[in-house]
């Protein structure tokens, strides 16, 4: 299983851990995580993390391009980050953008609901090094740069 090194996750990791599952646990890089469950040549089977709405869907789009497949769950801020006062007025206002956007928070998703298209394009660059793309290496006179693409499209397009 790989993760994220984070509090929020000590739990989740403490748990696979005792059940004996080989848990990797990156520093960040929670979209990098997803693609890599997606690639054959690595010991990376399944994600599990706690992150942010916007990098859920941007691994959404990576994984369906892949052929890969996941779930997520919408919770709220006091949820990810502790039960705090701040936290709970942070939470009530998503919550209500939530309702007010017609989003059920707490409510597993699925790939297709998440990425309702087949029309896919991701793409990756790498700025500093990681576990998905080098970073940017400075050459004689110039930088160079990783990258992938992956796009998938749709029998009608």
């Amino acid at each position: 299983m790989v993760t994220l090194d984070k509090p929020r996750l000590s739990a989740a990791i403490e748990e696979a851990t005792q059940l004996g599952v080989k848990v990797f646990a990156l520093p960040d890089g929670d979209v990098a995580a997803s693609v890599l469950t997606c690639w054959q040549d690595n010991p990376y089977d399944v994600m599990y993390t706690i992150g942010g709405a916007p990098e859920g869907v941007i691994s959404a789009c990576a994984v369906k391009a892949l052929g890969g497949d996941m779930q997520a769950e919408l919770i709220d801020f006091c949820q990810a980050k502790g039960d705090y006062t701040e936290n709970r007025q942070i939470a009530e206002q998503e919550r209500k953008r939530c309702k007010a956007m017609g989003v059920d928070v707490n409510r597993v998703y699925s790939l297709d609901e998440l990425v309702r298209g087949n029309d896919i394009l991701f793409s990756a660059t790498g700025v500093t090094g990681g576990e998905l793309v080098n970073g940017i290496q400075q050459t004689a006179e110039w930088g160079a740069d990783a990258d992938i693409t992956d796009r998938r499209r749709g029998p009608n397009v």
